[in-house]
């Protein structure tokens, strides 16, 4: 796994970031490539590579995002409406605080199917 990011702006950026302090463009970790891409916003919650064509697949994040995990990973193959709130397969299956997270009997395969365009 690649140890430095950088951000559409040309800025390092960490792991853990969520956005670019400098330019504050949305940033999001993608297992598939090993990768913490600057995103772009392509209307109902879903997001985008900063730059990439249309014809490319579209991401979710995951709902611990705003929780106390601050989750930064990009969740494929959400089928259903934005607000079906994803969650990644290690998010899946933890409680993070106060939250009902997901019951043990929500599948984690929603992670792994791709969005359609």
């Amino acid at each position: 796994m690649p140890r430095a990011f950088h951000c559409r702006c040309g800025r390092p950026v960490f792991f853990r970031n969520s956005e670019c302090l400098p330019c504050q463009t949305p940033m999001g970790y993608f297992l598939d490539m090993g990768q913490l891409l600057p995103l772009q916003n392509v209307g109902d919650e879903r997001w985008r590579a900063w730059g990439s064509g249309e014809g490319v697949p579209r991401f979710q994040r995951c709902a611990h995002l705003h929780s106390a995990a601050s989750c930064n990973w990009l969740v494929t193959g959400q089928t259903g409406p934005a607000s079906a709130q994803p969650l990644r397969r290690g998010c899946a299956v933890t409680r993070t605080g106060a939250s009902t997270a997901a019951s043990p009997a929500s599948p984690p395969e929603n992670c792994v199917a791709e969005v359609a365009n």
